[in-house]
């Protein structure tokens, strides 16, 4: 669930208390699920006339999968290899 008016969102009833970045890369997947988010398009969404290097959006990458996955079972973000970045849901086909 996500609230965009409080920047706050959560999976399973637990509060994810995302930083901005990462709150807005989930944002962004979220908005364009299922579709594949590439890096280019991500950095564009996210920082916009001032973009950033690909090291910077792996952090932030990073940061998001601790808070969205790490404590769950079933893995929510899923990067496709040379592709980009998607959010697989269970209710989702395989």
């Amino acid at each position: 669930v996500i609230d965009k008016g409080a920047n706050q969102a959560w999976r399973d009833g637990v509060a994810l208390n995302l930083n901005p970045i990462p709150f807005k890369i989930l944002l962004v997947l979220a908005q364009a699920h299922p579709r594949v988010v590439t890096r280019s398009e991500l950095i564009e969404r996210i920082w916009q006339d001032e973009p950033t290097d690909s090291d910077a959006l792996r952090s932030h990458i990073y940061q998001l999968r601790q808070k969205l996955d790490k404590p769950f079972t079933t893995p929510l973000l899923h990067t496709l290899h040379h592709l980009g970045f998607t959010l697989k849901l269970p209710h989702d086909p395989s």
